[in-house]
């Protein structure tokens, strides 16, 4: 089971747990699906808060020391799910694409559900996943929920599809 970093924001604002570089094999070249090239992310995370969201908990009087103090008591171990996605959306180019991984982690739930009862602010059922792969959107497609993920039509893609060559066998 990885064991992400402390949480922090994110240069767009948002509140991520960082992976380290080795969480999850990626194919240095990136992988091609359905005719499109997917290159690798240059980093992995899981995005605990959107900025809107984070944005919101501050207009409710949530401060970063009581962010803090609510993020202290979780450990936000995860496990992945072997089951990755296709996620699409129209972009300014054309359609953008990403492959993100869905991971069991309870403690994202755990924390919504303490962010509600403080500021009586309902941030819907998170997503917990890891874009491992984009095309045409380098920082990824954004899903922040799990009405937003039935949005982008999600599309199964093989385990072995999105494997360095060679990788026989994962960890993950």
């Amino acid at each position: 089971m990885p064991r992400p970093e402390p949480p922090r924001p994110s240069p767009r604002g948002s509140l991520i747990l960082p992976l380290p570089p080795r969480a999850f094999p990626l194919a240095p070249a990136g992988v091609v699906l359905g005719g499109r090239h997917f290159a690798p992310k240059s980093e992995l995370h899981l995005t605990l808060l959107a900025a809107d969201q984070l944005a919101a908990l501050a207009a409710r009087g949530l401060d970063p020391a009581a962010l803090a103090a609510l993020l202290a008591p979780l450990r936000f171990r995860f496990r992945w799910t072997r089951r990755p996605l296709l996620i699409e959306r129209r972009g300014a180019e054309g359609l953008e694409a990403s492959v993100i991984l869905p991971v069991r982690q309870p403690d994202q739930q755990r924390l919504r559900a303490r962010l509600a009862a403080r500021t009586g602010l309902a941030l819907g059922s998170p997503f917990p996943h890891v874009t491992l792969y984009t095309h045409r959107c380098p920082e990824g497609i954004g899903v922040p929920s799990r009405a937003a993920l039935a949005a982008l039509a999600p599309r199964p893609v093989p385990f072995r599809a999105i494997l360095p060559p060679g990788e026989r066998r994962c960890r993950a």
